[in-house]
C-alpha cells in the first residue's frame, strides 16, 4: 500500500511481468482507489519480476523497500533500492543481499524490535541456479528513505543458522511477540518438517524450531488471527500426485503446535485470505482439481468462503454463494485497503494443458468484495 501525489491512489504496482509482450517490466503504476483506474507512477531502476517490494515507513512518505527479483534475463538478483511513489523516484541503496533470491517472502518486522524500525525480513526463495533456498537475511534500511545522504546506514545482517528446510511457496506471518513464522514451502512431496520461528535478537538473530505441521503444504495461504494463532489454508499438497488441498490448519504459538481444523469447501492452491474485523477470515479465489483428472492442470476457483474463528483458534468453514469474484483466478493476494478487503492481480486456469501465455497472464483487475464506494471510505 502507498499513495501518489494528486490522486485517490492507494496500492502500488511495480514490475512483474508485461501480460501484452511476455517480457520483465520496470513499470510502476498505482491503483486509483476514486476512481477505479490505474495510473502511470514512473519505473524503477531496473526490470524485475518474482521480487519483493514492502513498505518499510509508516510515515507519510510511503517508502517502500524493492529487493531481489530476476531481471529480463532471467539472472537473479540481489540488488536493493527504494521505491519512493510519491515523487516517483527508485534509488538503489549501496549494499546488497548476501544471497540474490527471488520468490521469497519479505516481512516487516513490528516497530521496537531490536535491530531497527522498518527492517524487513527476507526468507528463503530461489537461488541464483534456481536451487530453493534455506536462509534469511534482514535488510536494515536507513533512518530517513528520503534522504540519499543517509543511505550509508543501510545494511544487510545474516540470520544465524538454517531454516528447517529450504523454502520456496512459504509463508511468513509475523506474531505480536515480534517473531516471524516460517511454515510450509519446498518439496512437499518429502518435506513434512517443523516450522521455523525467527527471533529478532540485537545481536544475532536467529531461527528456533517450533511445531509441525499436519500437512506438508506450499502456496497456501496464511492469516495471523491474533494471540499467537496462525491459520494456514489450501495450498498444493502431494498425495500419490501433487494437487490442491481443502484443508487446513492452526498454529498456536503457546503451545508451539499446529492443530487440525475441518476441511474448506473447495480446493484451494494459492488462495487469497483476509482477516476480517470480527476475528473471521474470508478466503476466496485459488485452484481446485480438476473432476477425475489426478494431479495438474488445474482449475481457478470463483467462490469465497468464511473461516468461522472459535475462542481457540479452530473453527469451521461456511460457503459464501453471494460473494463470488468477478472471476475465476488463483495466485491471488488480499489486500487491505482503508480496513476493506479487495482482491487484486492473480491468473486463470482454465483446467486444459494448453501452455499459451495468455491462459496464465496476470488479470488486470480488483474485486473489492463489497460495494466499492464502501472499499474506498476511509
Amino acid at each position: 500500500a502507498g499513495v501518489v501525489q494528486g490522486s485517490g491512489a492507494a496500492l502500488i504496482s511495480a514490475g512483474g511481468v508485461d501480460p501484452h509482450t511476455g517480457s520483465t517490466s520496470s513499470a510502476v503504476r498505482a491503483f486509483d482507489a476514486l476512481t477505479g483506474t490505474w495510473v502511470e507512477a514512473g519505473d524503477m531502476l531496473e526490470a524485475r519480476r518474482d521480487h519483493s517490494m514492502t513498505r518499510i515507513s509508516v510515515s507519510e512518505d510511503n517508502s517502500l523497500l524493492v529487493a531481489g527479483g530476476r531481471d529480463d534475463n532471467g539472472v537473479v538478483l540481489g540488488s536493493l533500492s527504494i521505491l519512493d511513489p510519491v515523487n516517483q523516484t527508485d534509488r538503489p541503496l549501496p549494499v546488497a543481499l548476501r544471497t540474490p533470491r527471488y520468490g521469497h517472502s519479505a516481512t516487516r518486522l513490528a516497530d521496537g524490535n531490536p535491530l531497527v524500525d522498518g527492517a524487513v525480513l527476507l526468507c528463503g526463495g530461489q537461488g541464483a541456479s534456481g536451487e530453493p533456498l534455506d536462509s534469511c537475511e534482514v535488510v536494515l534500511p536507513p533512518s530517513n528513505p528520503l534522504d540519499v545522504n543517509t543511505f550509508d546506514e543501510a545494511a544487510v545482517v545474516a540470520v544465524l543458522g538454517r531454516m528447517s528446510a529450504r523454502r520456496f511457496g512459504h509463508s511468513a506471518t509475523l506474531l505480536e511477540s515480534g517473531e516471524v513464522l516460517l511454515a510450509g514451502g519446498g518439496d512437499v512431496s518429502v518435506d513434512l518438517v517443523n516450522a521455523d520461528l525467527f527471533v529478532p535478537d540485537d545481536s544475532e538473530p536467529y531461527f528456533a524450531p517450533t511445531g509441525l505441521p499436519n500437512q506438508a503444504r506450499r502456496g497456501h495461504a496464511a492469516v495471523f488471527l491474533g494471540s499467537g494463532r496462525v491459520l494456514l489454508v489450501g495450498g498444493e499438497v502431494f498425495d500419490t500426485v501433487l494437487g490442491a488441498t481443502r484443508s487446513a490448519e492452526v498454529y498456536v504459538r503457546a503451545a508451539g503446535a499446529f492443530l487440525p481444523v475441518e476441511d474448506m469447501e473447495a480446493e484451494r492452491a494459492a488462495p487469497g485470505a483476509f482477516l476480517l474485523a470480527d476475528g473471521n477470515v474470508l478466503v476466496a479465489g485459488g485452484a481446485r482439481n480438476n473432476p477425475g483428472v489426478p494431479g495438474v492442470p488445474t482449475r481457478s476457483n470463483q467462490s469465497s468462503e468464511l473461516y468461522l474463528t472459535g475462542a481457540d483458534g479452530t473453527g469451521t468453514f461456511q460457503e459464501l454463494p453471494d460473494v463470488p469474484l468477478s472471476f475465476a483466478r488463483s495466485d491471488v493476494r488480499f489486500i487491505d485497503l482503508f480496513g476493506r478487503a479487495i482482491m487484486a492481480s492473480g491468473t486463470h486456469r482454465d483446467g486444459y494443458a494448453m501452455p499459451g501465455d495468455e491462459r496464465r497472464s496476470p488479470l488486470f483487475f480488483v474485486d473489492y468484495l463489497q460495494a466499492p464506494a464502501d472499499a474506498i471510505d476511509p
